[in-house]
């Protein structure tokens, strides 16, 4: 799943250099959402993002309630 990920500089006035590759991969347009996950950071477009939020929200409970079925939670 990192196997895209890679390591970039941030510029003299703050902003971070992502490569062409990974913007045309991740289909990032005008709005980005910056998402922090454990020791990394994503990049979604900002769309995508907020469609993948609501899906994931939606099933929230019966993922709680599976993991706490098998001790997780």
């Amino acid at each position: 799943m990192l196997a895209g990920a890679v390591e970039t500089d941030v510029d003299s006035i703050g902003r971070i250099l992502v490569p062409d590759f990974l913007k045309e991969f991740a289909d990032l347009k005008t709005q980005v959402a910056v998402v922090g996950v454990s020791t990394r950071v994503e990049l979604w477009d900002e769309k995508v993002w907020q469609g993948y939020k609501t899906r994931i929200q939606k099933g929230a409970d019966a993922l709680a309630e599976k993991l706490g079925e098998i001790g997780v939670i």
